[in-house]
């Protein structure tokens, strides 16, 4: 009887063991395939060699468009990664071109500082319009850029560009300094029609009409170029007319890559760009609109690779909102103690290395990787301005990375992106701003119920006297 006890609790007890080790190698199975299939990065910093970054070559060969997000605007981290990889690109894949989300016409006084030395850092970043971009890491990539440009031959300088269109003041600048230098019969025309929300499509028209003309006071590249800017006036009106949909906003911006890339192409023989943006405009999933990213991949198919980035827990920099968007503060600094369990990042933290490439389309050998990259799995996502958690643990932000990005760049822990050496003033706590806020939300809510419920009493004991 006892023999048959024992038994009976050594196998009851295996059984327990089996079922808490299979547990344990399911739990651990997919950390072993993210180990396996992850290309681990030494460091974020740049001008530190390319020895980790060389089996990157291979993912990246033949691609023609590089588009890298971010998903804050304020991370420094993902601003000296993205300057880090541009180096790489350059240096070792002979990428010459750049483009980020910034306004076309305020980015040619970038390319005036890199490639002419023309203006300072300080009117570059200001000329880009945003200030996510008014920032160290910035201004250090840009002079990183001039100083290469500095020495080496003109036909391997780099070129700087915008893709935006929400603001066009440098774009009449440059159109109207073009018309004043080649004497064009509608230099007055365009000066006067200025201040009269000018008819830009019937100046284009003549501008097409006498482009032999043009040509022959300038260059074809030139013309090209002032070309361009009148079309950025256009996709300005149509944005406005259209009630700033992100629809137009981001069809806009890829047919501006479009542009650069047939333009230096065609001039420079320069046929491959990266791109700088958010990873919501990155891309190729267009389940909430038409993305700039799913445009360039129908466009560019296998051409145009997207390269999202996340991150576990850190600071960013954002301007405080409430839920509809009204701006309550100056920029601040916020901070993320750590991503919700089963997230993207989460998994990739478990994998205990710090700082990551995974692509995508070479993980599909294995089980449980592939399966977890077609699941659905938060991913963080904060642009320009922050309202708190809810913003970010949402299900908008639970996506299918696979059908979302390539690959994805991971780093465990962020910093804020440091403000320009010019920037005036601390940054405020944005966790503070926001607690402040939702207290006094707090305290006007539970004043409306009392107020309310304080009038329905006075209501009710007047048609109870009348009675």
């Amino acid at each position: 009887m006892y023999k048959k006890f024992l038994t009976g609790l050594i196998l009851t007890i295996l059984f327990f063991t089996t079922l808490i080790d299979t547990n344990v190698y399911a739990e651990k199975d997919l950390t072993s395939e993210l180990k396996q299939n992850i290309i681990p990065i030494e460091t974020t910093k740049s001008e530190s060699g390319f020895e980790d970054l060389m089996p990157l070559k291979e993912i990246f060969n033949n691609k023609k468009i590089i588009g890298m997000g971010e998903a804050t605007h304020g991370t420094a981290e993902f601003f000296k990664m993205k300057h880090r990889m541009f180096e790489f690109l350059v240096e070792e894949m002979e990428y010459r071109v750049f483009a980020i989300e910034a306004e076309f016409g305020g980015s040619q006084i970038v390319n005036d500082y890199i490639l002419n030395g023309k203006g300072s850092i300080d009117k570059s970043l200001e000329a880009m319009k945003f200030w996510t971009w008014d920032t160290k890491e910035v201004s250090e990539m840009i002079e990183w850029m001039k100083n290469y440009n500095d020495n080496t031959g003109d036909d391997d300088k780099i070129k700087f560009y915008g893709y935006d269109m929400q603001e066009i003041d440098n774009d009449i600048k440059y159109i109207s300094n073009y018309l004043k230098k080649v004497d064009s019969p509608i230099k007055e025309e365009f000066e006067e029609s200025k201040k009269n929300n000018f008819n830009i499509d019937k100046m284009k028209n003549e501008f097409i009409d006498n482009k032999d003309f043009y040509i022959r006071k300038s260059s074809i590249e030139e013309y090209d170029l002032i070309l361009q800017h009148m079309n950025i006036i256009t996709q300005w009106e149509n944005y406005n007319n259209g009630g700033a949909d992100f629809n137009i906003r981001d069809n806009s911006m890829s047919e501006n890559i479009d542009w650069i890339l047939g333009y230096e192409t065609k001039y420079y023989g320069n046929d491959k760009i990266m791109l700088w943006a958010h990873n919501g405009h990155i891309t190729k999933d267009d389940s909430y609109f038409k993305t700039m990213g799913s445009n360039l991949k129908d466009k560019y198919k296998e051409d145009y690779y997207a390269l999202g980035f996340d991150f576990y827990e850190g600071s960013f920099v954002a301007m405080p909102s409430t839920f509809y968007g009204k701006i309550l503060g100056n920029l601040s600094k916020f901070d993320i103690s750590k991503s919700p369990e089963g997230s993207y990042s989460d998994e990739m933290t478990k994998t205990q290395i710090p700082i990551s490439f995974l692509d995508f389309n070479t993980s599909k050998g294995d089980k449980k990787l592939s399966e977890f990259l077609s699941s659905k799995v938060h991913v963080n996502s904060i642009g320009a301005t922050y309202f708190g958690k809810l913003q970010n643990i949402n299900p908008i932000n639970e996506i299918v990375v696979k059908d979302s990005f390539d690959g994805m760049i991971f780093v465990e822990s962020t910093t804020e992106a440091k403000r320009k050496a010019t920037f005036e003033g601390e940054l405020s706590d944005g966790n503070k701003v926001l607690r402040n806020n939702y207290i006094l939300i707090s305290f006007l809510i539970i004043l409306f119920i009392f107020l309310f419920f304080y009038i329905i009493y006075k209501i009710y004991k007047v048609w109870k006297r009348k009675r």
